[in-house]
C-alpha cells in the first residue's frame, strides 16, 4: 500500500525463510518448529496466501508455482472432507478459524488472477461460516488474524455475509473488551481466557480488528 521497496523485500524475506528453509524436501510441508517434531497449518496456509500476494506484486513468476505447492499440500495433508475445513496437524488435528481465512484469500486470489481452485471457494466459505460466523472465542490475537483475512476475501468477493461477522465481534469488543483505563485488555466476552494483564497483543488486536471493520464499506 506505501509502496516501499522495503516492505516488499521484508515480505520475500519471510517467505524464503518459511518456505526454502522450513519445507520438508521428502515429505513435504512447512516445519513448525526448528526440532521438526511438527508440521502445522499455521505454517503452509499462510505461507500460501504470501506467496499469492508476492506473485500479484510482480516479485516474480515462480512464487505462482510455490503458491500451488503449499495449496496442493494443504489439501491432501490438511484438508479434513467431513468439515469442509483446514485442520492445524496432518494427524489429530482440529480446524481453527485463523486457519480458514488466509486459505480462503488465497483461493479467491488465485482463482481471480489465474482461473485456479475456483471451485473451492464456495465450499470454504459455506464451512467457514457455518463453523466460525459467529461470536468468536480465541483468545482477542488468535481471533484478529481470522477477522484480517475474513474481511480482505470480503473485499475481493464482496461477499455479504462476511462483514457481519466482523461488524458483530467489533460490537462485541466494544461493549465488553474495554478496562476502566480505557484499554482493550480484556477477552472479547468480557473475561479474561487466553489474557494476561498488560498484554499489548490483546489492546492491539481489539485496536487492528475495530479499524479493519471501520475501513470497509459494508455492502448492501
Amino acid at each position: 500500500m506505501t509502496g516501499k521497496r522495503r516492505f516488499l523485500e521484508d515480505a520475500e524475506t519471510a517467505f524464503r525463510y518459511l518456505f526454502q528453509v522450513g519445507w520438508d524436501p521428502i515429505g513435504g510441508g512447512i516445519w513448525w518448529n526448528t526440532e521438526k517434531t511438527v508440521k502445522s497449518a499455521e505454517s503452509v496456509n499462510t505461507a500460501a496466501l504470501l506467496a499469492v500476494e508476492l506473485y500479484e506484486l510482480h516479485a516474480g513468476a515462480s512464487y505462482l508455482a510455490d503458491a500451488q505447492e503449499l495449496v496442493d499440500w494443504a489439501d491432501a495433508h490438511l484438508f479434513d472432507a467431513r468439515s469442509g475445513l483446514y485442520v492445524n496437524h496432518p494427524s489429530a488435528g482440529v480446524p481453527i478459524s485463523y486457519l480458514e481465512s488466509p486459505m480462503l484469500s488465497a483461493l479467491v486470489r488465485l482463482c481471480r488472477d489465474r482461473g485456479l481452485y475456483c471451485g473451492r471457494v464456495a465450499p470454504l466459505t459455506r464451512a467457514m461460516l457455518a463453523a466460525f460466523g459467529g461470536d468468536l472465542h480465541q483468545p482477542p490475537q488468535f481471533d484478529a488474524a481470522y477477522i484480517r483475512y475474513l474481511l480482505d476475501a470480503y473485499e475481493l468477493t464482496g461477499d455479504t455475509r462476511l462483514y457481519p461477522v466482523a461488524y458483530a465481534n467489533a460490537l462485541r469488543i466494544e461493549r465488553n473488551a474495554v478496562d476502566a483505563k480505557g484499554y482493550y485488555s480484556k477477552a472479547w466476552d468480557g473475561g479474561t481466557k487466553g489474557v494476561r494483564p498488560g498484554l499489548i497483543s490483546v489492546d492491539g488486536a481489539a485496536l487492528e480488528v475495530l479499524a479493519w471493520t471501520a475501513a470497509e464499506t459494508p455492502s448492501s
